[in-house]
């Protein structure tokens, strides 16, 4: 098996690049992409850039040369303060876009776009490990906003997602879903509470330290589950 590990920031996967086996890296339209082995399993590992279009463009270079059979997504997310907590790890299930609207046309629903699902899925995972941190499974809602306005995102949700469970943001997570599903290829997302919506002045700002607590515990759920792999 071949597994692509994808992140929008390299301290979302540099976990992963330290841990490689005799890694070689190669540049293809201005993605460094490395390529060794973790646990006897392929790996390519790959920084897209932050939003849905570098999502895109990414996973389309990313499948041109490589023949993968999995991604997945390690990063950072913010999170609810009534859903979840610094530091947790959410195990995305349902990921919707949370910018797009078409409903004016063609009576397509809040999120969807043409010849599109309206939300996409994951691949089903397992965790049987204890970690010094909650994980979570939920939904995810993607949007090219690093959402701080809570009153705005719990407008949209409460209007268009109430009977979702949505637990965090952030800019790529469908993004990389919905190429996935273009392209038949099974997808997983696993994202660390960096932030919480909506306090961003507030004790639990977003900072550096925030982001490498979240980014390191969700390599920690990944670094777990590519250990397993073989035995599946």
């Amino acid at each position: 098996m071949k597994v692509a590990i994808v992140a929008a920031m390299k301290e979302e996967v540099k976990y992963f690049i330290d841990k490689l086996e005799n890694y070689n890296t190669k540049q293809i339209n201005n993605f460094t992409f490395y390529t060794g082995k973790l646990y006897d399993v392929e790996l390519v590992l790959v920084v897209s850039g932050i939003g849905k279009v570098f999502a895109g463009v990414l996973l389309t270079t990313l499948f041109d040369y490589f023949d993968v059979d999995l991604v997945i997504n390690v990063g950072v997310a913010g999170g609810f303060a009534n859903k979840t907590s610094l530091g947790n790890v959410i195990i995305g299930k349902k990921l919707f876009y949370g910018d797009v609207n078409l409903t004016g046309i063609n009576n397509y629903q809040y999120g969807q776009l043409p010849n599109m699902p309206r939300f996409f899925t994951t691949k089903s995972i397992t965790i049987n490990k204890d970690f010094p941190f909650v994980i979570q499974f939920g939904d995810i809602l993607t949007s090219d906003t690093f959402v701080s306005e809570l009153d705005l995102v719990e407008s949209i949700i409460s209007n268009h997602f109430n009977d979702e469970n949505i637990i965090a943001c952030d800019m790529e997570t469908t993004a990389f879903a919905q190429t996935c599903y273009f392209f038949n290829k099974d997808f997983i997302v696993i994202r660390g509470i960096s932030d919480i919506i909506g306090r961003e002045n507030e004790d639990l700002a977003y900072n550096y330290e925030n982001l490498q607590k979240a980014s390191l515990n969700s390599c920690l759920v990944l670094d777990y589950y590519l250990s397993t792999l073989k035995s599946l």
